[in-house]
Order: structure tokens, then sequence, then C-alpha cells
């Protein structure tokens, strides 16, 4: 696939979401969103799937708000790369966002460790709705998410997976297999015949060199 075909794609896949979230959306009224950061190129060095979209803003609230019908599929992710800048909306409101994983993550992927891959790292939400709880989101919506996720892996193609769990049911949940602890609780497993990783939220209890040991494992 090149990166025109990988475009068209990835914007078929981009309104099926906003239409089908928008449905789910208007029944639960919680607001939604996919990704944290850009997501147009193909095959990027780097896709991490983890952070639940916190907060319980409703679906109402967020579309008054943008003067929005409906979340269109052009407003499903980040424009900015919350990985490595802070994005402007949250500089304007005072607030920290994510600060924490910003600064935890670039300690880690820098030139001396030849991990300097967070400009090209893509980064979606486990689940696509702002909830502080999953297990207040109905299963179905769930599912939806780890399916409508697993599609756009096939289509991004992208270099390495790390997952941001330690909960290995989540694992399985995407159809991980082969699932095996490393050092400092890192899991490694097999999905779709890929090797893929998992270290625990960063934004918990995860210390840097547990970080560090993980992005080593993903660049072997």
């Amino acid at each position: 696939m090149n990166q025109t075909e990988f475009l068209e794609k990835r914007e078929k896949w981009l309104n099926e979401v906003s239409d089908e979230c928008h449905e789910f959306a208007s029944k639960i009224d919680l607001d939604f969103y996919v990704f944290q950061t850009p997501c147009d190129r193909y095959s990027p060095k780097l896709l991490i799937i983890g952070i639940n979209s916190g907060g319980s803003k409703s679906y109402k609230e967020a579309l008054k708000g943008k003067g929005y019908d409906k979340r269109p599929a052009s407003d499903l992710a980040y424009k900015e790369n919350t990985l490595v800048e802070k994005p402007d909306w949250e500089r304007e409101a005072g607030l920290k966002g994510s600060d924490v994983m910003r600064d935890n993550l670039q300690k880690v992927f820098n030139g001396d460790n030849n991990l300097d891959i967070l400009k090209e790292t893509v980064m979606m939400n486990m689940l696509y709705f702002n909830t502080d709880d999953i297990n207040k989101v109905k299963v179905e919506i769930r599912k939806y998410c780890i399916d409508k996720t697993l599609e756009f892996i096939d289509i991004l193609n992208p270099q390495n997976i790390l997952f941001f769990t330690g909960d290995k049911d989540k694992l399985k949940s995407y159809g991980v297999k082969n699932i095996v602890e490393k050092e400092y609780f890192i899991k490694q497993g097999i999905l779709a015949g890929r090797t893929v990783y998992a270290i625990p939220s960063y934004g918990y209890y995860i210390t840097l060199i547990r970080m560090k040991t993980a992005l080593k494992w993903v660049n072997h």
C-alpha cells in the first residue's frame, strides 16, 4: 500500500467511526475522539494504544461548544502531536493536560537511546469515549472500539505496537496471544502475526527504567 491508498482507506475508516460513534454518543451522551496525535502517515515507526479519553464531558456540551450537529471525521484526532508538543487549547486554558506523559516519554525517546521516534508515532485511545471508568460503557461499544482499532492497525501497518496497559485480559480482548511477562512487568505477545509489547500506564506507577526496557524490546 502506498501513502495515497492509505489516506483513502483512512478516510473511509474515519467516516465509519464518526457515523457509528455519533449514534452511540447520542444515546449515552459521552463525547468521543480517537487519536492523541495526527494519523496521516502510513507505516509509522510506532503505534501506541492506550490511555482512556478521561473526563466525562457530555456529547451535547461538546457539540454546542464546537457548533457541530455531529462530530465529523475530520475532528477525531488532535492536529498537534501531543506526545511532543503542548496543544494551544491546553496553554490557553492553563491546563497541565498531558504534561506528565510528555515528560516521561521524552526522557526515554531521545537521541541518546536511538529512540527519537515520538514525532513519527501515532497514538490511539483504547476506548474512544470520554470516561474515567471504562466499565460504565456498554460492552457493545467497547467491542466496537476494539474491532475498529484492529481494522486501523491493518490499514496503518505500524512498524511497532506498544500497548499502555498491564492488564492481560485487555490484551486478550484485542486478540493478543502467547502473552509472556518480561522484566519490569513488560508483557510481550503476538497480534495477527506480529510481536507487540505492553507496559503499565505511565500515569500511575511506571518507572523510567521499566519504560526504557520496554522500548529496547520494541526496537530489538
